[in-house]
């Protein structure tokens, strides 16, 4: 997960997914996982597994998410992208449960938790 920059205009120091972006104008969605991936955390070599995709719509925007969980294929530290995240972290399903709720995360996350849960159980 990444604790989201101060400086951000939407939800500042907040806990979000790892990786969000937006798909470039001719970018598959693959492509855009990779870039993204690599652009916000420094992660590559990985594969990626779609959970789901849903439409999100707040006061502030709009969004269609495609929502993956991703296996590693080697060892992996996360970096910090300046101005993006304040810090990069693993947390524990356990802990994630245990901060829903408690103005910790984005509203959209715990959303999104809710809904991916049972099916990041089963991977």
């Amino acid at each position: 997960m990444q604790k989201r920059s101060m400086a951000k205009k939407i939800q500042p120091g907040k806990w979000d997914t790892a990786v969000g972006g937006h798909v470039v104008y001719g970018e598959t969605i693959s492509t855009s996982l990779l870039r993204e991936a690599m652009e916000e955390i420094g992660l590559s070599d990985f594969t990626p597994v779609l959970l789901l995709k849903y439409e999100f719509q707040s006061e502030i925007e709009k969004e269609l998410i495609y929502c993956h969980a991703v296996r590693l294929n080697k060892d992996f530290i996360p970096a910090v992208e300046a101005g993006e995240s304040d810090a990069v972290a693993f947390w524990p399903m356990s802990e994630i449960r245990s901060s829903i709720g408690k103005n910790v995360f984005t509203p959209n996350f715990e959303m999104e938790y809710r809904k991916i849960e049972r099916l990041l159980l089963n991977l």
